[in-house]
């Protein structure tokens, strides 16, 4: 008997964004929601240090230590001493309601 073809390592899969989980096609090289490029593999746990990341507790997404929210789901940071204004960017002290340049209210206070 004839051995079958095996199929070929490199078959084309889709493959989810690592920064917002969309599932792209195979032929995109990039994510076409947020332009991230596709990684080939996961980055270990070990290979990052921990003090340049933060876990989001709704998600699980791990994000920078600069991010003031979940880049995925947008949940605040833990015990974050800012907030970040989702209309204008500028980090606001927590105890603020309102941003002090554009006056946005704190998404993390219940209206």
């Amino acid at each position: 008997p004839q051995p079958q073809p095996q199929p070929s390592v490199t078959a084309k899969i889709e493959w989810a964004c690592s920064l917002c989980t969309f599932v792209n096609t195979p032929d995109s090289v990039r994510c076409v929601v947020c332009g991230n490029e596709p990684h080939p593999s996961p980055v270990s746990p070990s290979s990052v240090p921990s003090d340049t990341e933060w876990e989001c507790p709704t998600c699980t997404y791990k994000n920078s230590v600069n991010d003031y929210r979940c880049v995925v789901c947008e949940t605040n940071k833990p015990d974050a001493s800012n907030w970040e204004c989702p209309a204008c960017t500028l980090k606001n002290s927590q105890k603020m309601h309102k941003c002090d340049a554009c006056g946005t209210l704190n998404p993390a206070i219940p209206e």
